[in-house]
C-alpha cells in the first residue's frame, strides 16, 4: 500500500523506541494494524546516510508520507514499511548492526507494537516498562524550570523523582563537556543517577540526572561553587 499523507484512517499517535546499538531514537506510527517507520530515523540507526537516492532504492507502495508533531510544528515525514525496514537494511556496511537491528525489530520490537499498539521491552510471562538503557516517556507530564546560576534547567518529576536536564546543567555551568561525556562520568559513579527521557516537545529522548549527579557535576564547577550556587536550586517558569 502506498500510503497517502493525506489519509488518516486507522491511524496511532506517534510512538518513539531507542535502538541501544546506535543510541538512536525511533519514530513509528501504526496505520491499521502495521507499524510505519520515520524513514531517516531507519537509516540513521543503520549508520547510512539518507539522501533521496537512498530513498529511491525502496519500492513506491513500501513508503509514503506521514504528519508528525515537532517542536517545530506538524510535520511531513517519509516513513516505510516494515518490508521498506528491512529493504534498507540491506544497505548497512556493517552486517553486525543491520543484523542486531532487524533481529531486534523483528523479535521485540514488532511483536510488542501488534500486541499492545506500542512498543515495550519484553520480560518473562510478559511485558515491562522501560529497562535501564530505554527511555522513559513522560510526554504526558508537564515539566518545570530551575534556575542552576543564571541559567533555567528542565526538570522533572517521576515516582517522587526530580530528574534534571544534563544538558541544561553542563550549559548552566558554561562547560564545554557534552551530554555524553557527562553521563559517562555520572554512570560511573552511579548507574541508577543518569536516565533517558521523553519529555513533551523534544523530538527525541534526552539524558536527565537526579539532584545527586547534579551535585556532583557542579561539584566539579568553579564558577557555580565560587557564587555560592550550587545547592540553590530556585524555582523557575512552569512549561
Amino acid at each position: 500500500m502506498n500510503y497517502s499523507k493525506n489519509s488518516t484512517a486507522g491511524e496511532t499517535a506517534m510512538e518513539t523506541f531507542t535502538f541501544n546499538a546506535t543510541d538512536t531514537a525511533i519514530r513509528v506510527k501504526t496505520v491499521e494494524g502495521e507499524p510505519w517507520f520515520a524513514a531517516k530515523d531507519v537509516a540513521k540507526a543503520l549508520n547510512i546516510s539518507w539522501s533521496s537516492a537512498t530513498l529511491a532504492q525502496i519500492p513506491d507502495e513500501w513508503k509514503g508520507m506521514m504528519k508528525f508533531i515537532t517542536p517545530g510544528g506538524e510535520q511531513e515525514l517519509t516513513c516505510i514499511t516494515e518490508a521498506g525496514m528491512y529493504k534498507l537494511a540491506f544497505r548497512c556496511q556493517s552486517s553486525e548492526v543491520a543484523d542486531k537491528f532487524t533481529n531486534w525489530v523483528a523479535s521485540e520490537v514488532l511483536p510488542s507494537i501488534r500486541k499492545t499498539g506500542r512498543y515495550e521491552m519484553r520480560r518473562r510471562g510478559g511485558f515491562m516498562g522501560p529497562r535501564q538503557g530505554e527511555y522513559l516517556d513522560l510526554r504526558c507530564e508537564p515539566y518545570d524550570t530551575k534556575w542552576l546560576g543564571t541559567t533555567t534547567v528542565r526538570v522533572v518529576e517521576h515516582d517522587d523523582v526530580e530528574w534534571y536536564s544534563v544538558a541544561d546543567i553542563n550549559r548552566a555551568m558554561q562547560v564545554g563537556t557534552d551530554a555524553m561525556q557527562s553521563v559517562h562520568n555520572l554512570r560511573e559513579a552511579n548507574p541508577n543517577i543518569v536516565r533517558k527521557i521523553f519529555i513533551f516537545g523534544n523530538t527525541h529522548p534526552a539524558w536527565f540526572t537526579t539532584i545527586t549527579g547534579l551535585r556532583l557535576l557542579v561539584s566539579g564547577s568553579r564558577k557555580l561553587k565560587s557564587r555560592s550556587q550550587m545547592l540553590q536550586l530556585q524555582e523557575g517558569g512552569a512549561r
